[in-house]
């Protein structure tokens, strides 16, 4: 009998354990503790909204990194987050005619605290259009249909990862550039301070890059038209060979992709 209530014992402690590992990974994967650009940021206060239907997004931010993400729920969900200090009731979402509103008020105090704003997209084509700024945060994306995409990022990184756009206008002032996975019909980026670097990702019509102080990358490039300009002490490395500050790849009936980093390297494999 003793060994039977034993046995019972350690099946029960083996169910609690495993009911506290995927507690933990649950909260993990709902509440992170750092953001998609690998730097860590402890959040201790959080707050969820699930709000109704919206097919736009307006960001008119100082504070908050951005992640929109697609996510296997039937609603619409934004979890506004904070740490080390931060008073999350500083940010103001809303909903009204069919748009998304984020946004807060410039921060004078520079020991704020942080700030994140998690948008939790139901359909992977539900978003038709994102405008705005982010002042002082990052800004991700990914997985997502967003036929339009207008912003300006002061202050931060931008990462977009399996994102499909019909038009994409990003302006930059300091902050890098990742994009994976993704297509875009036309695209006109501009960064005065950062890298960019593209892998896997397709072209479908003209479009622009412009760095002002930055490198360029791009792995697994599509087959189209390239012209690429850079100053005369940086390189150009087009498929492994070595070019003066000025390059173009023709291909017939293929679109034209612009790259000009006035001080920057380029480097197209």
């Amino acid at each position: 009998m003793k060994k039977f209530y034993k046995i019972c014992g350690l099946i029960f402690g083996l169910l609690l354990l495993i009911g506290l590992i995927l507690l933990v990974v649950f909260r993990l994967n709902d509440n992170p503790s750092h953001d998609y650009n690998g730097k860590h940021a402890h959040y201790n206060e959080s707050k969820t909204f699930y709000v109704k239907k919206f097919d736009n997004i307006k960001l008119a931010c100082y504070r908050p990194d951005i992640r929109i993400s697609l996510k296997d729920i039937n609603k619409f969900k934004v979890v506004v987050r904070g740490g080390h200090g931060a008073d999350i009731k500083k940010i103001k979402t809303k909903v009204d005619h069919n748009m998304l509103t984020i946004s807060d008020q410039p921060e004078h105090d520079y020991n704020d605290g942080y700030y994140s704003v998690d948008v939790y997209i139901p359909a992977k084509s539900a978003i038709k259009k994102i405008t705005g700024f982010c002042a002082e945060g990052d800004f991700y994306i990914n997985s997502l249909n967003v036929p339009r995409i207008n912003l300006t990022i002061e202050d931060g990184d931008v990462l977009i990862n399996k994102l499909t756009a019909k038009s994409l206008d990003l302006n930059s002032n300091d902050g890098d550039l990742k994009v994976n996975q993704s297509t875009f019909s036309r695209s006109s980026l501009k960064l005065n301070d950062g890298d960019v670097k593209i892998s896997d990702s397709q072209i479908l019509n003209n479009s622009s890059i412009i760095l002002n102080d930055g490198d360029f990358s791009m792995s697994n490039a599509p087959k189209i038209n390239y012209v690429l300009t850079n100053h005369s002490d940086d390189k150009i490395i087009f498929k492994g060979s070595y070019h003066s500050n000025h390059f173009a790849k023709k291909v017939k009936n293929k679109p034209v992709l612009k790259v000009t980093s006035m001080d920057g390297d380029i480097l197209i494999n």
